[in-house]
């Protein structure tokens, strides 16, 4: 199997599609919408414990992934979520929190991140 279960290539594709072949931070699109390179990034990394399910998995660009992997790199700027000075795993966080339990959930955890960096 190595690093990456043999059905790797599905699981990503899945996610693209469930994602709708947007970056979840900077909304840059990929596959059939888009000529962006995306990949599938593990929310928790799996040398901390995590794993290669599809909840685990959320779908980023090539530049914000290298950017969540290199702090001297700089992600693009996603137009819709909290202002600046807010983290990239901040925005990936709100963004899969708006899809996984509405709304109303996602607005009281961007309140509580934006107080965080006041």
């Amino acid at each position: 199997m190595g690093r990456y279960p043999d059905d790797w290539d599905t699981r990503r594709k899945r996610v693209y599609r469930r994602d709708e072949y947007s970056c979840n931070n900077c909304a840059r699109e990929g596959g059939p919408h888009g000529d962006h390179e995306l990949h599938a990034h593990h929310i928790v990394p799996i040398a901390s414990g995590g794993n290669h399910n599809e909840t685990n998995l959320v779908t980023v660009c090539k530049a914000c992934h290298r950017s969540i992997h290199n702090r001297n790199y700089k992600a693009p700027t996603h137009a819709g979520l909290p202002e600046p000075g807010s983290s990239l795993m901040e925005n990936i966080y709100v963004r899969r929190s708006v899809e996984i339990s509405g709304l109303v959930v996602a607005v009281i955890v961007w309140a509580y991140l934006a107080s965080l960096v006041v």
